[in-house]
Order: structure tokens, then sequence, then C-alpha cells
């Protein structure tokens, strides 16, 4: 008998694991995604062009205005959840550097617009691999020999897709959360989680008077080497560099069930804190107070975790970075389904059932409160 139940549930692990990358979720906004053989070479240089203006959804507006409670964690999280299942569904194994990334990122464009943005706050940042080879870990060469481009079709051009909510001050607030994947994962934590969580952010700040200009980027080719946010920061002007108050990065939200924040300004060749950092220390412990939400700070991360903030905060720009970690010992952190086959939402649910709902619930509410700080 225990032998025949062994076998069931091996069966049904590897039935999980399987169904990762199935379309099985019902689409938010966008009802079927485009074929890559229908995205054509001709359009790469006129991304911008491919955005198409929308209204607004009456629906989404209604819903926050009157702050239902669509989740059992509340409003915060529940529609980070649906674009989540949607990308987990839709646009899974997204390689930086070919069409399944391009489809990804006119995704979040029309996102963004069915939200209720105009097509004039969304810009879609192109750039040419060899404008940012010498940043890259992999040749085009390489990346070709070792295969990293999977079954996607590959392409010259990555992208970034930027966002700007205008606020009262010039100073500006940059959050980021790149969408590309390596080539043989869903992607559903690393990193469907931050996309989703900045979705929802922009959805909800858009109701706000925001004092920061809020800067929302949707980074490309994050996997090999954090190219769209070389590019971002690039293309700025040193007075634009100043004005940024401060950066957030969103990745990996739930490769683990521990909240984690990692805070810091670079500053004589180290990280150190400042009145801003010291400032998201004391609002995790009150939301621990108030919401019973507990997050970890994990210093030794802020190197370790070679994600976006990482470009950010090598220019002395004070950043703010939050994951979903599992423990390494007393007094370390790290990821359990990230680069894996496990890091689906259909694994994911089946190991740490209700996990994605209550992390994206504790993250976006903890960036909300980080956001409506002055």
């Amino acid at each position: 008998m225990k032998t025949v139940v062994s076998i069931v549930l091996v069966a049904c692990f590897f039935a999980l694991i399987t169904a990762c990358g199935q379309a099985e979720t019902q689409g938010i906004f966008v009802e079927n995604n485009p074929d890559e053989a229908d995205v054509q070479e001709e359009a790469d240089v006129q991304d911008e062009a491919d955005i198409q203006e929308d209204s607004a959804s009456n629906d989404v507006d209604e819903v926050i205005e009157n702050d239902l409670p669509l989740s059992p964690f509340g409003l915060h999280g529940y529609y980070a959840v649906n674009f989540i299942e949607h990308m987990n569904a839709y646009f899974y194994r997204r390689p930086p550097f070919t069409y399944r990334e391009l489809e990804t990122a006119l995704w979040i464009a029309d996102t963004l617009m069915e939200i209720g943005f105009d097509y004039d706050d969304i810009e879609i940042q192109s750039f040419h691999f060899d404008d940012v080879a010498d940043r890259s870990f992999w040749s085009k060469e390489l990346l070709l020999m070792f295969e990293l481009f999977g079954d996607r079709e590959p392409r010259y051009y990555s992208q970034n897709v930027v966002l700007t909510i205008p606020g009262r001050s010039e100073q500006r607030i940059v959050l980021g959360a790149h969408y590309d994947t390596v080539h043989d994962v869903v992607g559903a934590s690393d990193n469907a989680s931050g996309v989703a969580l900045l979705l929802e952010n922009a959805m909800r700040m858009r109701y706000v008077d925001n004092y920061y200009t809020l800067v929302y980027v949707f980074f490309g080719a994050e996997e090999i080497g954090l190219l769209g946010a070389y590019h971002y920061l690039d293309t700025l002007s040193q007075y634009e560099r100043e004005q940024i108050h401060f950066m957030f990065n969103a990745d990996a939200l739930f490769d683990g069930p521990y909240l984690v924040y990692l805070a810091g300004v670079y500053y004589d060749g180290r990280r150190t804190d400042s009145d801003l950092t010291l400032s998201w220390s004391a609002l995790a412990r009150e939301k621990y107070y108030s919401h019973g939400i507990e997050l970890f700070t994990y210093h030794p991360g802020m190197y370790k975790w070679n994600t976006d903030h990482i470009v950010f905060f090598i220019a002395e720009i004070p950043v703010l970075y939050v994951a979903g970690l599992v423990r390494e010992g007393d007094d370390s952190f790290g990821a359990r389904v990230m680069h894996s086959e496990r890091d689906c939402a259909d694994y994911i649910n089946y190991a740490w059932p209700g996990k994605i709902e209550q992390n994206m619930w504790a993250f976006s509410l903890f960036l909300e409160n980080v956001l409506i700080q002055k």
C-alpha cells in the first residue's frame, strides 16, 4: 500500500512540472498571445509605434475606488496575482534578445494603457545587442553556441518599457523589474512576480497625488548581464541621475517563504545606511505590528544577488530591493526555484499553498507605504 501511495505522489509531482508553461489560465486584459512567427523583423526599430492608445478600464477604476475585498488578503496583491497567472500561462520562457521577449514587452505596454495610462506616458527603449555587448556575460556567438535562446527565435534587439507618472517634484523614484527569463523556465517567480507587483502598484499610484515623479522601468535582458538596467542609466544625463531619489527593485518575490528587503547606499567602497534607508527599516517594523508582516533584512545580499539594483547601487544611488527567499543557515538567505523547472506557478502553489497570494499582498502593501513617504 505504501508503495502505491508513493507512486501516485511521484506521478502527481511530475504532472505539476509538466503543467508549467501550459496555457490554463484566462487572460487579464489580453485575450490571446500573438504567435512568434507573426512578429516581423521590420518592426524592430518601430516598437514605440506598435503601442496603440486605448481607453481606461472602467471596471478596474471602480474596483480601486471602492476598495472591494477581492482576495482573502484584501485588495493589495489581487491584481498582481492575476498578472502572474497570465504570464505563467501565456508569456512563459522569455529569453533576452528574442521575439518572445518583445511580445512580452508589448503586452506590458498594452496592459499599462488598458489600466488607463496614455500613449505619451509610455516609452519603449530599444537597444541593439552590439551597443551593450561589452557589459554582457555572453557574446552573441556564445549565446547561440550554448542554445541560451532555447526554442525562441533570436533577434538583435531587446527593450525596456518605461512608464512615467509625473509628481509635484522633479525628483524621481525609479521602480524596476526585469521581465526576461533564462531560456528553459516559465519564470513565475523570476520575474513575473516583480513585473506584476509594478503593474499593480502603477495602477494604484495613478490615483495618488504623488510628491515624487514615479518612473516604472520594466527591464529587458537582465539575465545575461543587467543590460536593460545599464542601458536605461546610460541614457540619463548627469542632472537626471542626480534627480533619482532612490531605486526600488523587485525580483523573485516568492522564491521562498521569507520576505526579505535589502537597503543601502554605496559609499566609500561599501554598503552603508542613510536616513532614507533607515526609514524603510522603521516602516518594516511598523508593518509587522500593524499587519503582522515580518520582513527580514539581509545586508550581504546587496552584493550576492546580482540583479538590476546593482547598476544603481554602484552609481551611488540609494536602493531598496525586495525578494522572497529561503533560509540558508542562521544568517543567510538563498533561492529554491530560480532558474529551474520548478519556477512556475503550478509547482509553487503545490510546494507553498497560498504563498504567492500572501507574498504579493505583503510586498504590495509595503511598496505602497514606501512610496507615500516623503
